[in-house]
């Protein structure tokens, strides 16, 4: 969430009591599971507003 806002790692590791490189890795991770084509997550279901939205 602070990602989306804008904060940069190495301020949301400040918030959090994390190392900036932490922070980095876990946004990574974050970010190729939601990269992910609907076909491979086929056991997860989403009921997040954002995600049933249609992006360009």
């Amino acid at each position: 969430m602070l990602d989306r806002l804008g904060f940069k790692p190495i301020e949301i590791a400040a918030f959090l009591g994390k190392s900036p490189d932490n922070i980095g890795v876990q946004l990574n991770i974050i970010r190729k599971k939601k990269g992910k084509p609907r076909s491979e997550n086929k056991t997860e279901i989403n009921t997040s507003k954002e995600e049933a939205e249609v992006k360009p």
